[in-house]
């Protein structure tokens, strides 16, 4: 399977990591994981170290995209993790979703994951979202405006449009994982410092990686930094 990612932003300090894992499995995380998820939300627990402070500030400039503005609900998805970390009320979804969560905690920087099949697409872009553009997030039916929001869209090859799923904030409802899910992929949003590079980006898509590759029977994986267009091909 050949997945297309391509990225048009208009900045050039953001970096989107992209993993993508086949077969993998959305049952209970695995005891490694759970122990992981254990030690990570104790550790956030503390006041933030002043680097890792530095990046949640960053991750909502990240965000600050024309009448954008991230302030409450609309802060990155990581802060509600590490309020979650902070009120032991740390979620637990899947193997698939909480390594997401684990590495979005650890790192404090937004992660979302889809389901490939779900999104019925191998392209995908990263943009700001546009004036009408909006999903539902939950099953409440709660519809999130994404008006210069920064997120990811699926190529729909029967209508040749993009179809807004995921983005820092809050996933499409339509693309979230379920008990079926196989096949999925997942975007690390980075802001670029002289702490975190593309390179940093990287490692950090590869530990997300491991997470998966644990939750996977087939051993098809990648990751790869989606600058203009990558491939990932597994």
């Amino acid at each position: 399977m050949d997945l297309e990612f391509s990225v048009a932003l208009p900045r050039q300090d953001v970096a989107i990591a992209v993993v993508a894992a086949l077969g993998v499995s959305a049952g209970p995380a695995s005891s490694a994981l759970e122990a992981a998820i254990v030690q990570t939300v104790q550790d956030r627990r503390a006041q933030l170290p002043g680097g890792l402070e530095q990046r949640r500030q960053a991750c909502r400039e990240m965000l600050r995209n024309g009448s954008y503005k991230p302030t409450g609900r609309a802060k990155p998805a990581s802060e509600y993790l590490l309020r979650a970390a902070a009120e032991n009320t740390f979620p637990r979804i899947n193997a698939i979703v909480d390594a997401n969560n684990l590495v979005s905690l650890l790192h404090l920087l937004p992660i979302s994951v889809w389901d490939i099949d779900l999104a019925d697409s191998r392209r995908f872009e990263f943009r700001l979202g546009a004036e009408s553009e909006q999903y539902v997030f939950n099953s409440g039916g709660q519809v999130l405006e994404l008006r210069d929001l920064l997120g990811g869209y699926a190529f729909q090859a029967d209508s040749e449009s993009w179809k807004p799923i995921v983005n820092p904030v809050k996933d499409s409802l339509a693309t979230k994982t379920t008990a079926e899910t196989r096949n999925v992929a997942a975007a690390i949003y980075c802001p670029l410092s002289p702490e975190l590079d593309a390179t940093g980006a990287l490692a950090i898509a590869n530990e997300l990686l491991g997470w998966l590759v644990l939750a996977s029977g087939s051993g098809q994986a990648g990751v790869a930094l989606a600058g203009s267009k990558c491939v990932l091909s597994l």
